[in-house]
């Protein structure tokens, strides 16, 4: 899961992209509920402590500097 509380200030060279991560889901359990499908949502992949992570885009701010506008 990803938090969505906190926004990570990086540099451009550890900004690897925008995906769209997606998976499927079953059935509701309950009678008349929804049908299996899929879910999908954008995801931003970033360098940050030495590790890979996926945030939200709206959580990548780029140090002072590093935009172009």
């Amino acid at each position: 899961m990803i938090s969505t509380e906190r926004i990570y200030e990086i540099e451009e060279k550890d900004f690897l992209g925008i995906f769209q991560k997606a998976w499927t889901h079953g059935p509701s359990a309950t009678i008349g509920g929804f049908p299996a499908g899929q879910k999908a949502h954008p995801v931003a992949v970033i360098r940050y402590e030495g590790r890979l992570r996926e945030v939200y885009p709206a959580q990548v701010e780029f140090k002072e500097g590093m935009k172009n506008d």
